[in-house]
């Protein structure tokens, strides 16, 4: 429990929004701004069924333009 308690007190601080970036978001938002615009999307074809869950996490990742 000090442990846990001394973590916490460590890392306590000002919480600054501005470190933190929302890459998905901004992906989301210019292809919400694209369809209203009329533009054509490209549909992306699902990939294939993976049996490891970091490696389907990086592939979702890669999808967005987000780099891991």
């Amino acid at each position: 429990m000090e442990m846990a308690l001394m973590l916490i007190k460590a890392m306590a601080g000002e919480f600054d929004l501005r470190r933190y970036h929302d890459d998905y978001r901004e992906a989301l938002e210019r292809l919400i701004e694209a369809k209203i615009a009329g533009k054509v999307i490209p549909q992306v074809e699902a990939p294939a069924p993976v049996g490891d869950v970091a490696d389907a996490l990086l592939r979702s990742l890669n999808m967005l333009g987000v780099k891991a």
